[in-house]
């Protein structure tokens, strides 16, 4: 049982690199040629003369680049429900290999069924979504145009020329289009994947105990997986499988957290984890500093598109002198674990206010969110009593 950790949190790892290869197969090419239709049909247009002539123009670019962005979906959530159906099969070989028990495989299309009626609800800012994966990926083929179409706009009110809107596309394209592409490709991967197996667990009720929300111990971990880390690490007993009160995943977009299983009425998976904690120091601090300011400069330069990381956060060996890789026990609780790292890795998780409200007891972890999950504010922090 010592493995189930080691092998679930690498299984998992190849399930980020399949992301990032539906990626680059589909939706980063479909961009750059919904860019490049866009960019034509402008040129050939040579010179917006009147507010009509815009409208037709902006109208025409959405109902031609629609059918691309839909299809581009349509092929990414084809690849996703193949990985759903291996899901069902690795868990089942992995719960044969760990404990000796035999689970029983759902059908395809009773996977899909469950997937297709799962809703993802995914908090983002200030924002909180909710539907069906096709609302999502219909929702992601219109804003293309509807970006577009602001873009375009926007400079003819500047009295930009034709040159010069193309620009703009290239920009958003290359910019807030591919970041929210990528962000729904691995949230799909997310919501497939933990779909799977729940439907999987689901219809094992009679071996299937309970089940453990395995976050990932970095300064990446949001507020949410926090949270609710926390929270169950204050339960008495985990959640069930078949639990109303257990958090629904994906919890946001890019979501790294999963579910562990649990049979034979344990508490916790056995085994070690890997963790990616902070170093101790002046040092140490100091160059996750001179990082962190290097980035805010390139995300506050109006000249670089594309995505810029939100924080320094732990990029291999060459990282050494700041971040301490390794392994923890399985155990391991994420308060106790967050109080043992230096005070500078504390506020890169969780910002500077609640590091300090944290370092001073003040704040439990388990409240950085409502009931329903939504991060609080600092003030909303201060109101509740914190």
């Amino acid at each position: 049982m010592d493995d189930y950790f080691d092998k679930s949190n690498r299984h998992e790892v190849g399930l980020h690199r399949v992301a990032t290869g539906l990626i680059n197969d589909y939706t980063t090419p479909n961009l750059q040629a919904v860019y490049k239709k866009a960019r034509l049909m402008l040129l050939d247009a040579e010179e917006i003369k009147s507010v009509s002539q815009l409208t037709i123009l902006t109208n025409k670019i959405a109902r031609e680049i629609l059918p691309e962005t839909t299809a581009n979906w349509a092929e990414v959530t084809a690849a996703l429900q193949v990985v759903a159906f291996n899901e069902a099969l690795f868990n089942a070989k992995l719960f044969k290999d760990i404990y000796d028990v035999k689970l029983k495989v759902p059908a395809d299309k009773k996977i899909l069924k469950y997937i297709n009626n799962s809703l993802l609800t995914l908090e983002g800012g200030a924002r909180s979504n909710s539907g069906v994966w096709a609302e999502y990926v219909k929702q992601n083929s219109a804003s293309v145009g509807n970006v577009y179409n602001n873009q375009i706009k926007s400079g003819y009110a500047a009295g930009e020329s034709v040159n010069q809107i193309t620009k703009r596309l290239r920009t958003v394209t290359n910019g807030i289009l591919k970041n929210e592409a990528e962000a729904l490709v691995r949230t799909g991967m997310s919501h497939y994947a933990v779909n799977a197996r729940e439907s999987m667990m689901r219809d094992n009720e009679d071996v299937v105990t309970g089940r453990y929300f395995n976050s990932v111990f970095d300064n990446k971990r949001t507020l949410i997986c926090t949270s609710y880390a926390a929270r169950q690490d204050s339960m008495s007993k985990p959640w069930g499988v078949n639990d109303a009160s257990a958090p629904n995943l994906p919890l946001h977009f890019n979501e790294r957290s999963n579910w562990l299983f649990l049979v034979r009425d344990q508490k916790r998976p056995e085994g070690t984890r890997a963790a990616v904690g902070g170093k101790e120091g002046e040092e140490a601090k100091e160059t996750f500093e001179r990082r962190e300011n290097s980035l805010n400069k390139r995300r506050d330069n109006p000249n670089i598109t594309g995505k810029t990381s939100s924080k320094p956060t732990y990029r291999g060996r060459k990282d050494s002198d700041t971040f301490n890789a390794g392994q923890i026990d399985g155990d391991t609780k994420a308060a106790a674990w967050l109080r043992s790292q230096p005070s500078w890795f504390q506020d890169s998780n969780l910002g500077k206010a609640r590091g300090d409200l944290f370092r001073s007891g003040r704040l439990k972890l388990e409240k950085l969110t409502d009931f329903t999950g939504k991060p609080l504010t600092i003030k909303e922090l201060i109101d509740s009593g914190v």
